[in-house]
């Protein structure tokens, strides 16, 4: 006699249903007026994360409200922007175009409304230069390519992979200082591949220079004429301090850089 196996479900839990809509059946909010409204809305699509969803769709679900019939965005505007300009390029290609998942809200007031969207976008933390490298090296280890790496993340150049990779290298003192936010990942990148006693050294040296180059604004100050300090002086007046034979250091670099601009 033929025994029937129950079905198993993959979790034994309560599920919630998503619903899979194109993007262009989103509504996003540009009425400064509205309580669902936010400025960002008026960014333009971000160039990785369009890389991103062309190859694996949108990951996490939009966050809507049902609205007079229509499905409005209250969590999720850019990705619903950059789903939109992904199936662009994706028709062209004569590719199948993404839908976007959406987890359906129902909040009856709008301050309601207005304390959820808040609390999606505030509660999100990013991950630390040397996190993202540590992840980046898992990638590559998996058979990634920086290229594809850079996708994943999101990330317009894979540049951007081999700066974070380059940190794995540095001093222990050096990752502390980027960690605490004393030192940028790029300048920390730059002298990864000197020997670790020497990489603390010239990061000191880098940041001191920096501190000691004058700013355009104080160039600008110093260039006016002592019988005249409201004037600026003009291109000649600039031309001949260039050609001055003790200039401070830094100066030089500043007047030609405020003579390009004009």
């Amino acid at each position: 006699m033929a025994t029937t196996e129950k079905k198993k479900t993959a979790f034994e839990a309560p599920r919630q249903n998503l619903w899979l809509l194109n993007p262009e059946e989103l509504q996003l909010i540009t009425d400064e007026k509205d309580p669902l409204y936010d400025p960002r809305v008026s960014l333009p699509a971000l160039e990785g994360l369009v890389l991103s969803i062309m190859r694996r769709g949108v990951i996490e679900p939009v966050i809507i409200q049902k609205r007079d019939g229509q499905a409005v965005v209250v969590d999720g505007r850019q990705r619903v922007k950059a789903a939109r300009e992904a199936n662009k390029r994706l028709k062209k290609e004569g590719a199948i175009v993404k839908r976007v998942p959406c987890k359906l809200e129902v909040v009856a007031e709008a301050a309601d409304v207005l304390g959820l969207m808040f609390s999606a976008n505030e509660h999100r933390t990013d991950d630390s230069p040397i996190e993202k490298a540590k992840k980046a090296a898992r990638l590559l280890q998996a058979g990634y390519s920086e290229e594809e790496i850079a996708v994943e993340f999101g990330l317009r150049s894979a540049q951007t992979v081999k700066n974070w990779l380059s940190l794995l290298d540095v001093a222990p003192a050096v990752r502390k200082a980027i960690e605490r936010g004393e030192v940028a990942p790029t300048v920390a990148a730059k002298v990864a591949k000197l020997p670790h006693a020497e990489q603390l050294a010239a990061i000191q040296r880098a940041q001191g220079a920096r501190k000691k180059r004058p700013t355009v604004a104080a160039v600008q100050r110093e260039a006016r004429s002592p019988d005249r300090p409201a004037r600026m002086r003009n291109r000649a007046e600039l031309e001949a301090t260039l050609k001055q034979p003790h200039l401070p250091d830094g100066w030089s670099a500043c007047i030609k850089w405020v003579l390009r601009c004009e």
